[in-house]
């Protein structure tokens, strides 16, 4: 798992991806590898795999930071729940961590933002 979160830290996404299976692989019960796993999803822009895994932790230990946090960031990003209780629950479990994170929401939203301003562009022109 030092690999995955490695390549992770480097924003190597699917080299992360490769070891992080493998993790959760040797060990369905490692929390830390599905939260990591949940994570590397997200960056793909893969939301139901990253549902699956964050909800797999959740399964496993529903007082999970990372896991609550990380559904809660889906929840916002797809708009699934106009009350998002994972947040709520994150925020509840590590209000300074949750502070932290928020940044990461900032950031996927800013991505989303400018991903679906270049699909209505053909060569920097608004399309029709």
């Amino acid at each position: 798992m030092m690999q995955a979160q490695d390549w992770f830290a480097q924003k190597n996404y699917k080299q992360a991806l490769a070891f992080a299976l493998t993790g959760t692989e040797q060990d369905a019960q490692d929390v830390d590898a599905f939260d990591l796993l949940g994570n590397i999803w997200l960056a793909l822009d893969q939301f139901d795999e990253a549902q699956a895994a964050f909800e797999r932790v959740l399964a496993i230990n529903g007082d999970d930071f990372e896991a609550n946090f990380g559904r809660g960031l889906l929840a916002q990003v797809v708009a699934i729940d106009d009350e998002n209780q994972w947040f709520s629950y994150a925020e509840a479990l590590d209000a300074t961590k949750f502070k932290q994170k928020t940044q990461q929401l900032n950031d996927l939203s800013q991505v989303i933002v400018n991903k679906q301003q270049g699909e209505q562009t053909v060569d920097g022109k608004p399309t029709e």
